[in-house]
Parts: structure tokens; sequence; C-alpha cells
């Protein structure tokens, strides 16, 4: 701008000099030189506001380019940490699979124990009612022999009231009274033992219902269990497929 000004000055100078001596080309030359630095001048000034206002745009642009690459950064980071969890769910998808396969197993295991102890609680029941009648026919068996004895009884008072029967006859009741009581007897004890016996083993039979009741119950709740589980799964693995699907 000094130079401008200093060229406006020796223009206006000149121009007054040749004014005085009348030279007017002269005149006409510095004018349209005048006009032509003005020109200049102008579009300079043109050019350098041009020039502020791309580097104000240039700024503008770098500060977007540092926002974009800021988000760029933090978009590469979710990415990896999306990546990441992707592949834990994938893992935790494998693992809920090797977890379901078990619990199939498992399931096939307990509906075949399930299976074998309902054939063993219908066994013992045949038992038990096998047992009940073998102990009902033993208490007839003593009753018939009770029977027996009281008519042996009746018979053996009826021999000594008739006097004139014979001594042999009379031994002959008494030693078929003894038989028959040692028979009694022996019959007596052995109801006794057999229902020792079968009242320990209906205890039993009603121990092992009642342990196979409560079995039972516990493999319904291992059951329900698994099912829960197997839901559970089921709904954790439709989850981590939809992250798959929308994160990749």
């Amino acid at each position: 701008m000094g130079i401008l000004q200093l060229g406006k000055d020796l223009s206006s100078e000149s121009l007054s000099t040749f004014s005085e001596l009348d030279a007017t080309p002269l005149h006409y030359l510095i004018e349209d030189l005048k006009r032509e630095i003005d020109a200049k001048d102008t579009l300079l000034q043109g050019k350098t506001e041009s020039i502020v206002q791309l580097e104000e745009r240039v700024t503008v642009r770098e500060k977007e380019l540092h926002r974009l690459k800021l988000r760029h950064d933090s978009a590469s980071q979710e990415r990896t940490s999306y990546e990441k969890r992707i592949e834990h769910l994938q893992e935790a998808l494998r693992e809920h699979d090797r977890t379901i396969e078990a619990f199939r197993q498992q399931n096939a295991i307990l509906g075949q124990q399930l299976e074998d102890m309902s054939e063993t609680l219908q066994t013992y029941k045949e038992n038990l009612r096998r047992t009940v009648e073998e102990k009902n026919n033993a208490e007839d068996e003593c009753k018939n022999q009770l029977v027996t004895i009281c008519n042996l009884r009746s018979a053996l008072e009826e021999t000594k009231r008739n006097g004139g029967a014979s001594i042999q006859q009379l031994h002959d009741v008494i030693q078929t009274l003894q038989s028959e009581v040692a028979l009694l007897s022996e019959h007596l004890n052995y109801a006794f033992r057999e229902n020792l016996a079968k009242d320990a083993e209906l205890e039993q039979y009603r121990d092992a219902n009642l342990q196979l009741r409560c079995q039972l119950a516990e493999l319904n709740r291992d059951v329900q269990e698994l099912k829960d589980i197997v839901s559970l799964v089921d709904v954790r693995r439709e989850i981590a497929l939809v992250y798959i699907v929308v994160f990749n």
C-alpha cells in the first residue's frame, strides 16, 4: 500500500509539473497508469479477502476433520469393543451349546433312572401284595390250628367223661393232641418269625417306597430346573444372536 501511495503522490506531482509544462499526452499516460494501479490494487484487495476467506474455510475444515478423526477413533474403539463382546458372546454361545448338550444327556439319564425307579416301585408293590397275602394265609392257618386244638380238647374231655373208654384210646387221643400241640407250636413259632420278617420286610418296603417317592420328587424338580435352564439359555442365545447380527 505504501508503494501505491507513493505512486499516486508521484503521479500527482508529475501531473502538476507536466500540467505546468502543458504535457498533455504524458498526463493521459499517467492517468491510465493510475487507473491501472487502482484496478490492480482493488484486485489485490479482493484476492487478499479471498485468501482470508479460504484460510477461514480451511480452518473450519481442519476443525471438522479433527472432529471427524475423533469420531472415527471413537467409532474404531467402539467397534473393537463390540468385536470383543461378539467374540465373548460367541464363546458364551458355544459354552451354552455344550451346557445344553450336557443337560440333555443328564435329562436322558434322569429319565432312564425315573423309568427304572418306576419299575422298581411296581416290583415293591407286587412284593408287598404277596407278603400281605402270605401273612394273611399264615394267620388263617394259625386260626385253623387253634380250632383243631379246641376240638381235640373237647374230645379229650369227652373221653374223660366216658368211663368205658379204653386206656389205649385215651393214650391215642393224648398223643394226637400232643402232636397237634407241637405242630401248632411249630406253626405258631414259624408264623411269629414270618410275621416278624414280613413286618420288617413291609417296613423296608415302606421305607424304600418313601425313598423312591422322594427320589421321584427330586427327579421331577431336577427335570423342571433343567427345563428352566434350557429356556433361559435359549433366551440368552437369541439375545446373543441379535447382538451378533446388529454389530456385524
